[in-house]
C-alpha cells in the first residue's frame, strides 16, 4: 500500500530528529522527487503534520508524533545573559561645584582652598563632585616606586581628612565622590595580587574611607556616594566623566576638551588631563556640541612627570529645571588667583 505525503514526512522526521524542517524537505525530495516537486512543497508537508501550518488540530498533531525525539520542534531559548546593567548616576541639584584629580596626599592645599573659597563666594552649591583621582593611591600603583614612598596607613588617613575637609566646607552640599583611575588601583591590586579580598565592603574606598584607623565608622561620612563602575555622573543633559573612561587613542589634540570631542562627538565634561580647555563645533542643524576639561588640584610637579602643561582649576555648573545647563570654568594663576578658564 502506497504511503502519503504526510506518513512520509513523518518518517523521514522519526529518522532525523536532530534535523531542521527545511533539512527534512530536501531528503524528502531527494528520496521521493515524484511526490515532492520542490523543497517548498515537502517543507509545506513537513509543517503541516508538526502543526506549524494548516488546519491541523494541535491535539492531534501532538499524538501523530508524540514518540518524536525532535528538538526542532521545542521553543528555542537563548540563554541568560552575564551583563549586568550600567546606567549613568543622575544628580539633581541646581548649583554644582567640580573639583577634579587632587591626589591626596599629593594634593596642592592652597590651589584646593583657593578653590572652595571662590566656590563659597559663588554661593553655597547644592552638590559637591570630586570628579575622580581625589586619591592618587601610589602604593596600589603598577608603575614602578620607592618603597620609601609607600606610607599606605599616612596616606589613607591624609584622603580620609581630605574628604572631610570638603564635607565641612559644604555641611549642607550632596557630597559625590566619583571614582578616577587612580581610584580603580585598589580594586585591580586587590583582582592580581589578593583576590581573596575582593569583595569585602571594608577593603574597599568606601570602607577604606568611612572607617577609621580605630575602626569606628566616621558618621560625618557616612552619606557620602560613592560612583565607580566608570558611570558618568549627569548634571542635566550634561555628562561628566572623570577622562579615562573615553575610547583610547587622539593623545595629541590640540587640548582635552577637543579630545573630548573628537572620541564621543557629544557634548561632556572630563578631568583626568589637569588642563582647563574647552571646545565647540555645531552640527548640521546648527547646534552646539560643546566639551570642557577642569584643571587639576595637586601638586604641578610630581616625580614622574616633572613637565607639563597642567595648570590648577575647578568649574560650577547651573543646572536649569528642563536639564539645560552652564558651565563656568575656573582656572588659577600662580599666586593662587581665580580667573575664567
Amino acid at each position: 500500500m502506497l504511503k502519503s505525503r504526510s506518513e512520509l514526512a513523518i518518517e523521514m522526521l522519526k529518522a532525523n530528529p536532530q534535523a531542521s524542517k527545511r533539512r527534512v524537505a530536501m531528503l524528502l525530495v531527494a528520496k521521493y522527487p515524484k511526490l515532492f516537486s520542490s523543497v517548498e512543497a515537502a517543507r509545506s508537508t513537513v509543517r503541516a503534520v508538526t502543526g506549524t501550518i494548516g488546519e491541523y488540530k494541535r491535539s492531534v498533531v501532538k499524538a501523530r508524533i508524540k514518540d518524536m525525539p525532535r528538538v526542532g520542534s521545542k521553543q528555542l531559548t537563548c540563554p541568560p545573559s552575564k551583563a549586568k546593567p550600567w546606567q549613568p548616576y543622575q544628580v539633581d541639584g541646581k548649583v554644582v561645584a567640580i573639583f577634579s584629580d587632587c591626589h591626596f596626599p599629593k594634593h596642592d592645599a592652597a590651589a584646593i582652598e583657593a578653590a572652595v573659597e571662590h566656590v563659597k563666594e559663588f554661593g553655597e552649591p547644592d552638590v559637591v563632585l570630586l570628579n575622580g583621582d581625589f586619591a592618587d593611591a601610589e602604593e596600589f600603583s603598577s608603575w614602578a616606586k620607592s618603597p620609601k614612598a609607600i606610607d599606605t596607613a599616612n596616606s589613607l588617613e591624609v584622603i580620609r581628612d581630605g574628604l572631610l575637609y570638603f564635607r565641612r566646607s559644604f555641611p549642607d552640599a550632596k557630597l559625590i565622590y566619583k571614582f578616577g583611575n587612580h581610584e580603580e588601583r585598589l580594586e585591580r591590586y586587590c583582582w592580581s595580587r589578593a583576590p581573596e579580598l575582593v569583595g569585602l565592603d571594608h577593603i574597599s574606598w568606601k570602607g577604606l574611607l568611612t572607617i577609621d584607623a580605630e575602626l569606628n565608622k566616621i558618621d560625618e561620612l557616612a552619606e557620602v556616594e560613592f560612583v565607580g563602575e566608570q558611570r558618568p555622573v549627569m548634571l542635566g543633559k550634561l555628562p561628566v566623566w572623570h577622562g579615562h573612561e573615553l575610547p583610547r587613542g587622539l593623545q595629541s589634540s590640540v587640548n582635552p576638551a577637543r579630545g573630548a570631542f573628537l572620541r564621543m562627538i557629544d557634548t561632556s565634561l572630563l578631568g583626568h588631563h589637569h588642563r582647563s580647555s574647552s571646545h565647540v563645533e555645531y552640527t548640521w542643524k546648527h547646534e552646539p556640541i560643546n566639551c570642557w576639561s577642569v584643571g587639576c588640584l595637586c601638586d604641578l610637579s610630581p616625580e614622574y612627570a616633572r613637565i607639563n602643561k597642567w595648570n590648577h582649576g575647578h568649574a560650577i555648573v547651573e543646572v536649569g529645571s528642563s536639564g539645560v545647563f552652564d558651565v563656568l570654568n575656573y582656572k588659577q594663576l600662580q599666586n593662587k588667583e581665580v580667573v575664567s578658564a
